[in-house]
C-alpha cells in the first residue's frame, strides 16, 4: 500500500498495488472477488470504501479510502490498558459491520486485529474483506 494524491482535488487515498505475476496460481479469480465484493460493499457502516480500481494485464491499482490511523492490535500492544468498555465498543463496531456483510450474503473470512484499521483515532473500519461468498 501506497498513498495516492487526486490531481485536481489533492484528496489523499491509499493506493494498493497487486502485480499480477506475483500471484500465486489461480489467485486472478481471488482479487476480481475481492473487488466485487469490496464494490458490494460500498457505504456500508465501518467497511473500508474502495473508490476505484485501474488495472492493466500486469497490474491492478485499487483505490481506496486512507486509514491512517494504525491497526487493531498495534493500539492495544501499545497501550497499557485497554479497557472492557474501549474491547466492548470496538467489537459492537466489528459486529455492525460483519452483519453489514452477511446481509450482503459476503463472509469475511479472514477476522483479525490486523484487518480491523483505525480510521481517526476512536473509529475503527473493517479492511480486506475475504473474497468468498457466504452460503446462506
Amino acid at each position: 500500500m501506497f498513498q495516492a494524491t487526486h490531481k485536481k482535488t489533492f484528496d489523499k487515498y491509499a493506493c494498493k498495488k497487486v502485480l499480477h505475476s506475483k500471484l500465486p496460481k489461480g489467485a486472478d479469480n481471488a482479487l476480481n472477488d475481492e473487488i466485487a465484493a469490496l464494490k458490494l460493499l460500498r457505504g456500508g457502516p465501518h467497511i473500508v470504501r474502495l473508490h476505484d480500481v485501474f488495472s492493466s494485464k500486469d497490474v491492478t491499482y485499487m483505490i481506496m479510502e486512507e486509514m491512517k490511523g494504525g491497526e487493531l492490535l498495534q493500539r492495544i500492544v501499545a497501550k497499557e490498558v485497554y479497557t472492557e468498555r474501549e474491547a466492548r465498543q470496538t467489537i459492537k463496531i466489528l459486529f455492525d459491520a460483519i452483519g453489514y456483510c452477511h446481509k450482503k450474503k459476503i463472509a469475511h473470512r479472514d477476522i483479525k486485529p490486523e484487518n480491523l484499521l483505525l480510521v481517526v483515532r476512536s473509529f475503527w473500519r473493517v479492511s480486506r474483506v475475504g473474497t468468498n461468498k457466504a452460503l446462506f
